[in-house]
């Protein structure tokens, strides 16, 4: 990394920057107004690995780093979830090979990601066109992908309850439920579900759009939703025995359509998808993959690929 007294253009960590001179650099690249309230929020971990890189003074590229615990086949370990990775449309060389992207993750994957640094794995959600370009430039790996189911609502049978954030006893609920869920996920990689993650994710976010049920038959379990104007519902997350899953698939319908609401979709990864994939389902590709960070030595990815649990929520921007 370079030091900061080369003024041109060198690499700083993003989080000792003002806010304010990170706001121009987010607003360029996706179109939309900066929320202070939500990046706070989601770069809340004490320990902020982000990077970003300056050039003549400005923020001209961003490399967001968001810790995160995963379970890898039955061991927990630290894990490193990539976001906000942003290339100014002026900066020069942006793209090409030792570019704002290519420094960056350089840069941030040599600090945060691989045996012997602060997370072993490192992962994220980028759109098809930047995970090819990680890859044509050696930094990333495929090792999933994620699609898009449909259900159309529909009036079920349901045996579930709306969840009280409040509740002194959800938080034991919900570590229960990730108890046994960790155990039928001990052949996948998944991010960590327990009561204080839940918390931080769902019930503390800045907007708080989600709702969170509990599934009461045929096997306890936890789904979350959020709605999308008057018409859909999106199924975020799901805490619970995997057996379970295809129930919570049915519940979320069957809330959709007593709320009135003509569909349910999710989010999913192949293995996920593949849980609860069935006739009524429509599936659209979205484009989004999963790379691991492959710049440092670290776990190989064919023996990651296509072993990932995840969902919606596993984002940090649905």
């Amino acid at each position: 990394m370079t030091t900061p007294g080369f003024e041109r253009r060198h690499i700083v960590p993003a989080g000792e920057l003002p806010l304010d001179r990170l706001a121009p650099l987010f607003e360029a690249c996706f179109s939309q107004p900066f929320d202070a309230a939500w990046w706070r929020w989601k770069y809340r971990a004490a320990r902020n690995p982000s990077l970003a890189l300056i050039e003549d003074g400005r923020a001209m590229a961003h490399y967001g780093g968001m810790p995160r615990p995963l379970w890898i086949f039955g061991e927990r370990v630290a894990g490193m979830q990539v976001g906000d990775v942003m290339v100014h449309p002026q900066a020069r060389d942006g793209l090409g090979r030792r570019g704002p992207f290519h420094r960056l993750i350089c840069a941030f994957s040599e600090r945060e990601v691989g045996y012997g640094r602060p997370a072993l794995i490192g992962y994220g959600f980028p759109n098809l066109r930047a995970l090819r370009l990680g890859e044509a430039l050696g930094v990333y790996a495929a090792v999933d992908s994620v699609t898009e189911l449909r259900w159309p609502a529909a009036p079920l049978p349901l045996a579930a309850r709306r969840a009280d954030a409040a509740d002194a006893s959800l938080a034991e609920a919900i570590d229960r439920l990730w108890a046994t869920m960790k155990l039928d996920l001990r052949a996948m990689v998944a991010g960590e579900r327990d009561a204080a993650w839940w918390r931080e994710r769902y019930a503390e976010h800045p907007a708080a759009p989600y709702a969170t049920w509990l599934l009461e038959r045929p096997e306890p379990a936890l789904l979350v939703l959020r709605a999308h104007g008057e018409e859909a519902l999106e199924w975020i997350d799901f805490i619970g025995p995997l057996d379970a899953f295809a129930a919570a698939r049915d519940a979320a319908r069957a809330i959709a359509a007593a709320e009135g609401r003509r569909e349910v979709f999710a989010w999913l990864s192949s293995s996920a998808a593949a849980r609860v994939r069935d006739a009524a389902a429509i599936e659209r590709n979205i484009e989004v993959g999963v790379p691991t960070c492959v710049h440092t030595p670290g776990p190989a990815p064919e023996t990651l690929r296509g072993r990932w649990w995840l969902m919606g929520g596993d984002t940090d921007f649905r």
